[in-house]
């Protein structure tokens, strides 16, 4: 087995983290109205996923447990599986953050995901 899988999802998870603190050092921020935001935010996590997947890596998330369960069956499909894996994560999460933050959340990972899936065209 290849050891390019993992050097690829070690340099994805790196280029992430300095991302996210690159920009949230910045304090930017661009925010038109939620109509706009949340779908433009959907389509930039699934393009995020699409692109480590497409190149054989992860974000070392919740994909990891899509891509083994994909790869023992091929019938799995990746973008519902991490959907799912989703609804379980926020479902836990009720108890914490309440439920519409868990309802946004909901439908938040339903749109990615259905992005993803015809990215991905699966």
């Amino acid at each position: 087995m290849s050891a390019r899988p993992f050097f690829k999802s070690l340099f994805s998870s790196v280029t992430y983290l300095l991302s996210f603190n690159l920009f949230y050092d910045l304090a930017f921020q661009v925010t038109l109205s939620i109509w706009f935001d949340v779908p433009l935010a959907c389509v930039a996590v699934a393009f995020g996923y699409y692109c480590c997947i497409s190149e054989n890596a992860s974000t070392v998330g919740v994909d990891v447990i899509a891509l083994i369960l994909h790869r023992r069956n091929e019938q799995i499909r990746i973008a519902p599986t991490i959907r799912n894996i989703n609804f379980v994560i926020l479902g836990v999460g009720l108890f914490v953050f309440g439920w519409k933050s868990v309802a946004f959340g909901i439908g938040f990972s339903i749109l990615y995901a259905w992005i993803l899936r015809h990215m991905l065209r699966e």
